[in-house]
C-alpha cells in the first residue's frame, strides 16, 4: 500500500463527486461548498462530466431549525430531511450560477436501483442531464427511507451511481483528509495511506467506527463504497473536501488524500 499507482488521472472524464455532510456543515461550510462548485465548474470547462451526490439535508434542517442534536426518533429525522433539502438544493443553485451552470435534483431510493426497468429509467434520466450540459445533483430520499438512513448511505449511494453512470472515477470529499492507519483523532501518531490496491480486511480494520456529529456514515462506510467501486473497475478518490484544489492536485498525480485502484471487472447496464 506504499506510494502511489501511476494512474492516468488526467484521462478521466465521467466523475461521481460525492460531498459529506461534515464538509457543507463544519466551520465555513458555505465557503467550502462555493469552493466545490468552483472545482466542478474548472471540471467541466476542461470537457469533463460531472454527477455529484450530495449529503447534507439533515445536516441543514438542523441549521434552519436551530437544533443541535438530530431528533432521535425516524420520523424526526425524515422530518428534518425534508425541512433542510430544498434550502441544499437552493444552496447548490445559487453556487453553480456563478459559473453559469444549471442543476437539477434527483433523489433517490435503493429500490430505484434495486429493480431493472427502475434501474435502466434512472440511467437514462442522468444521461440525458448530462447531455443537456446540467449538473445533476443526487442524495438519498431521507424523507421515505429507513434502513438507508442509518449508516454511510450517500457513500453507497455514490458508489451505485458511479457504477448506473459508467463513471470513470468516483471523488469521496470527506472532512478527513485520507485513509490513516489508525484513525487519527484517537491515534495523531497514525500515517496516512496514499495507494491502495485492494479493500480487504486488514483496511477495513484501520477504520474508526464512529461517524460525525452530523454525517451517517463513517471512514468504514467510505472503505466500503470504495469496494464496491473497486468490483465495478472504478477507482475512488478519498480527499479533504475541505481542501480547495485537492480534486485538481490529484488529478495532476500529486499526492493528496488516498488513492483506491479500480478493479478490473467492470459492470454493464
Amino acid at each position: 500500500m506504499e506510494g502511489r499507482e501511476p494512474l492516468n488521472l488526467q484521462t478521466y472524464r465521467r466523475l461521481v463527486i460525492k460531498v459529506g455532510s461534515a464538509v457543507l456543515s463544519g466551520p465555513g461550510g458555505r465557503q467550502q461548498q462555493l469552493a466545490i462548485a468552483a472545482q466542478i465548474a474548472a471540471l467541466r470547462a476542461e470537457g469533463r462530466e460531472v454527477v455529484l451526490v450530495s449529503s447534507g439535508a439533515q445536516a441543514t434542517g438542523m441549521q434552519k431549525l436551530g437544533l443541535t442534536e438530530k431528533p432521535k426518533s425516524m420520523p424526526g429525522k425524515q422530518a428534518l430531511a425534508a425541512v433542510g433539502q430544498p434550502t441544499l438544493m437552493y444552496l447548490w443553485e445559487q453556487a453553480f450560477s456563478w459559473y453559469e451552470l444549471k442543476v437539477a435534483q434527483v433523489l433517490l431510493t435503493a429500490e430505484d436501483l434495486a429493480y431493472r426497468h427502475r434501474y435502466l429509467n434512472a440511467r437514462q434520466t442522468l444521461e440525458t442531464l448530462l447531455e443537456w450540459g446540467i449538473v445533476p445533483i443526487i442524495n438519498e430520499n431521507d424523507t421515505v427511507m429507513v434502513e438507508e438512513i442509518k449508516f454511510g448511505d450517500n457513500d453507497q449511494l455514490s458508489a451505485l451511481i458511479a457504477t448506473l453512470v459508467g463513471a470513470d472515477l468516483l471523488v469521496l470529499l470527506s472532512d478527513i483528509e485520507a485513509l490513516y492507519e489508525a484513525d487519527p483523532r484517537a491515534h495523531p501518531e497514525a500515517q496516512p495511506i496514499p495507494y491502495v490496491e485492494r479493500v480487504d480486511a486488514k483496511v477495513l480494520e484501520m477504520a474508526g467506527e464512529s461517524p460525525n456529529r452530523v454525517g451517517t456514515g463513517g471512514m468504514k462506510s467510505k472503505l466500503l463504497a470504495a469496494e464496491k467501486a473497486q468490483a465495478a473497475g472504478i477507482p475512488t478518490l478519498l480527499l479533504p473536501g475541505t481542501k480547495p484544489q485537492s480534486i485538481a492536485e490529484a488529478l495532476r498525480g500529486e499526492l493528496v488524500g488516498s488513492l483506491f485502484v479500480g478493479g478490473h471487472r467492470r459492470y454493464s447496464g
